[in-house]
């Protein structure tokens, strides 16, 4: 069991390091997100080369000009110190903390290839990171098996990033219950990829990783 859980955290590592973005300078502000999208898959389309075609996520290189953007997903960072102070039967929701951040998909014949991050800052958008293949693609194929099984529309499920655990989930909100849904299986904590699991019971395991983590460690 012990080399069995080794071995999922070196996938889980090798997996989310593949979901790092690249980050270029950023383009001029919008006034919207989808505008800043817009511009950031412009911009997407020119780094996007013979060597890096692959890890950006696409399939050939011009693959990429025929890409478009697919439906958002905000972004919600759960905090480490309000993690390490989460009680069991606490307000899961109290956790997240909204930074101003919407991950677009990049679509190719509806596919996810890879994404476009866009951030607010005071009343501007900017596209401000690209790739994240691994990711998008996980956060898409979760969206799209839990709206066909729960009949819910895309717009209602949101990304929830854990940073200081190097962690991600697709949030939802199923009537009054708010539920994550873990993007890769996690047996440490008995996570399995897909399958939803009640926001507080997924923090409150959390916690003692948490607490693992050193107090200078930022977020």
């Amino acid at each position: 069991m012990r080399r069995a859980s080794t071995f999922a955290a070196i996938l889980a590592f090798v997996f989310l390091a593949a979901c790092a973005p690249q980050q270029p300078a950023r383009p001029p502000q919008s006034t919207s997100s989808g505008e800043a999208a817009s511009s950031g898959l412009a911009t997407l389309r020119k780094l996007v080369n013979a060597n890096n075609y692959r890890s950006m996520g696409f399939e050939s290189q011009d693959e990429v000009n025929s890409g478009s953007l697919g439906d958002p997903l905000h972004v919600f960072l759960v905090r480490l110190d309000l993690l390490r102070q989460f009680q069991p039967g606490g307000d899961s929701e109290k956790l997240l903390s909204d930074i101003g951040e919407e991950l677009y998909p990049v679509l190719v014949n509806g596919a996810p290839r890879s994404a476009v991050l866009v951030e607010k800052q005071g009343e501007q958008w900017s596209p401000v990171s690209y790739g994240g293949a691994n990711l998008v693609k996980a956060l898409a194929q979760r969206r799209a098996g839990n709206s066909a099984m729960a009949k819910a529309a895309a717009p209602t499920y949101f990304e929830v990033h854990v940073a200081a655990l190097n962690m991600y989930f697709l949030g939802y909100r199923q009537e009054t219950k708010f539920m994550l849904i873990p993007v890769i299986d996690d047996p440490k904590y008995k996570f399995a990829a897909g399958t939803p699991v009640p926001a507080a019971e997924a923090f409150a395991a959390l916690v003692p990783a948490a607490k693992a983590v050193p107090m200078d460690k930022p977020l």
